[in-house]
């Protein structure tokens, strides 16, 4: 249990960082983009325009203007779950691709619209609005926009889902290997205990009291460790060679001077 949780955690470690990642970078690009941008309109489109704005204005309302698509990220990432993947729908990809783009772009144009009226009181919100969205030659920018950020959270939902089925395989895996080793114990114990058994009968039979006891303790060992090995999902090397040893013990009682043991001292090694 504990070799699973790890890996939920450190799975779950590695897609949170992925996230932060993918945001970091895409946040790192729109800054860039919005700087670039700025200096573009100041220096080259808004040269001749009256009024001309001043690059404190272009530098601020760019950035606010590009960083305010990671607003809409949410947006976005659930469209993509809930629409995207749903059985490939002619419908569902009509709105993805095509309808949820260009509302997200007119909401965005309305927003940057109302902040330019109210900063700048430059022309009434409806005229302005027109032109943004429907004179608007860098338009275009927006919807790149939404598309790289569709991109981004497909990724991100991949890189998400690939960390699932490794995670459902590791544990398959861990129940497999668990299972299979349940399954030899369970062979393993009924011929062990009934030759055992057949040793004990025997030994009380030949009155050999002594000999009979120290199986029956061997015994009584050998039991209450494969109990408490039973319980745990990990057995230390120490526990493991014990049960070995009184493996041993009992099978060297039965087979007397047939069976030789030798125990190599492995710490030099280890």
């Amino acid at each position: 249990m504990e070799i699973t949780r790890q890996n939920i955690f450190i799975r779950y470690y590695k897609s949170s960082q992925h996230k932060i990642y993918l945001v970091s970078l895409l946040t790192t690009f729109l800054f860039v983009v919005a700087l670039v941008i700025a200096f573009q309109h100041y220096y080259i489109i808004d040269v001749e325009m009256v009024p001309r704005f001043s690059l404190s204005w272009h530098i601020p309302f760019n950035i606010f203007y590009f960083l305010f698509w990671l607003l809409f990220l949410p947006i976005i990432q659930w469209s993509n779950s809930k629409l995207q993947h749903k059985e490939s729908r002619v419908m569902n990809r009509l709105v993805f691709y095509l309808l949820l783009p260009i509302a997200l772009v007119f909401i965005h144009q309305l927003i940057a619209s109302v902040v330019i009226v109210t900063v700048l009181d430059y022309r009434d919100l409806r005229t302005l609005l027109y032109q943004r969205v429907l004179q608007n030659p860098w338009i275009w920018e927006d919807f790149v926009i939404y598309f790289l950020i569709m991109a981004v959270i497909s990724i991100e939902d991949y890189q998400t889902k690939t960390e699932k089925h490794l995670l459902m395989v590791s544990q398959l895996q861990s129940q497999l290997s668990q299972t299979h080793l349940r399954a030899l114990k369970s062979q393993l114990h009924p011929h062990f205990l009934f030759n055992t058994l057949n040793t004990l009968s025997t030994l009380i039979l030949k009155q050999d009291n002594a000999e009979a006891e120290r199986m029956l303790g061997l015994l009584e060992k050998f039991l209450r460790t494969t109990l408490n090995e039973n319980e745990k999902s990990e057995v230390n090397l120490n526990e493991e060679l014990k049960f070995i040893r009184h493996y041993l013990e009992i099978e060297k009682v039965r087979f007397k001077d047939k069976l030789v043991v030798e125990e190599a001292d492995c710490a030099e090694t280890i």
